[in-house]
């Protein structure tokens, strides 16, 4: 979609609040401090066995819980995909890095 620069401005615009308004994401269960408490709290009436961790924690177990291997091809269904890389983080950078900056 084309837009005149002063209609996307006044578009843009209706988005953003007023000096000394906040905007308010949650409520309810998930609004304010008492957050975690009603999450704890919910998670015991549904019958969680440990309400303070989630039931698959990991996405390979998710995955085989509902019988699907995450190594297939997406394209044929026939082959498995295998790693031919990892990528790593690192909060920070190497010792190389640091000492050569």
């Amino acid at each position: 979609m084309r837009l005149p620069g002063t209609e996307f401005i006044r578009r843009f615009l209706q988005h953003v609040l007023p000096s000394g308004f906040h905007q308010i994401r949650y409520y309810c269960l998930l609004g304010g401090s008492r957050r975690n408490a009603n999450l704890t709290k919910c998670r015991a009436l549904l019958g969680l066995s440990d309400p303070e961790t989630p039931d698959i924690a990991d996405l390979d177990d998710c995955l085989a819980q509902q019988g699907i291997d995450p190594g297939l091809c997406p394209v044929c269904s026939q082959g498995h995909l295998r790693n031919v890389y990892e990528l790593l983080y690192f909060h920070d950078p190497p010792a190389t890095y640091a000492a050569a900056a």
